[in-house]
């Protein structure tokens, strides 16, 4: 029962359709009819009032209803692993959101995960829309309160409005460490990441990216081309209202990002050593890092 109604609930409201029809076309000669041919008639009236009543708007509440709780039902089963770094949690996680998504829902509470070495495309995983990481919990105690992922790959998933970090609480203090959110070598090719959040994360790679991503090289034709070597983790993720606000970046790459100028970098750190698809590209992201964070 994936969806809002099931093949019941469409059986009896085509059954009440054609009820209906058969009942006003007959309630033309009602008059005409005997008084056993009447009483026959208002059982059908009856009868057609049940199909709609009892087997199409209280079968779409109890349809509605078993919906909510099968969705409740994977969502406590992420909370249950999404702390625990395995293997086995991995694969659980991920058939818990591929049910989510064929249910409709893409915003899954991933909030407090701790996990490695996950992509979310390998496991079919197409959207996780509107989703959260950390949503900014902190002297709680509570399981909440840091979101660590290393080696996760986000790549052509889509991830608008994710909130990988709602902020920082100890916005000011340059301590890694202090981080509630960190996100290491973490992957981004041709993600979606229109209106996604990391304020306040800490955005890490290990290593430093390369001079080029590629070489020139001539076609048999002697035509000039280009030879990709090296994709950036933003490799044509699309950034567009993209907000990196108090940011620790190390070893970031934008380079063939695409609406890189249209993020937002207010109180970010990092980005001196960041690569970039040119100085002016450069100098406007610093300009806006410069800037006080909202």
């Amino acid at each position: 029962m994936g969806q809002w109604t099931d093949a019941s609930v469409w059986f009896a409201a085509v059954l009440g359709v054609i009820g209906a029809t058969g009942w006003l076309f007959a309630s033309r000669a009602y008059r005409a009819f005997g008084e056993t041919w009447q009483g026959v008639f208002i059982e059908i009236a009856g009868a057609v009032m049940d199909l709609v009543v009892f087997g199409v708007v209280i079968g779409v509440v109890v349809v509605r209803r078993d919906r909510r709780r099968e969705m409740r039902s994977h969502q406590e089963l992420i909370d249950d692993f999404k702390k625990w770094d395995s293997e086995e949690a991995r694969h659980r996680i991920a058939g818990a959101v591929r049910r989510l998504n064929r249910l409709g829902r893409t915003a899954i509470n991933f909030v407090g995960m701790e996990t490695s070495r996950f992509s979310f495309r390998s496991h079919d995983i197409d959207s996780i829309a509107g989703s959260s990481f950390y949503a900014g919990a902190w002297g709680t105690g509570g399981s909440q309160e840091k979101a660590v992922l290393r080696e996760v790959n986000f790549s052509f998933v889509d991830c608008r409005d994710v909130v990988f970090s709602a902020y920082n609480p100890f916005a000011g203090l340059e301590m890694d460490l202090l981080r509630h959110s960190q996100f290491r070598d973490c992957q981004f090719v041709e993600a979606d990441l229109r209106g996604a959040t990391f304020n306040g994360a800490l955005l890490e790679w290990t290593q430093e990216p390369p001079g080029e991503t590629g070489h020139r090289q001539e076609t048999q034709d002697g035509e000039p081309t280009w030879v990709q070597e090296y994709y950036g983790p933003f490799y044509r993720a699309d950034l567009a209202g993209t907000s990196f606000e108090d940011v620790a970046f190390r070893n970031a790459d934008f380079r063939d990002a695409d609406n890189v100028d249209k993020c937002r970098f207010a109180g970010a750190t990092g980005l001196e050593d960041c690569k970039f698809d040119s100085e002016e590209d450069r100098d406007r992201v610093l300009r806006m890092a410069r800037e006080t964070a909202s």
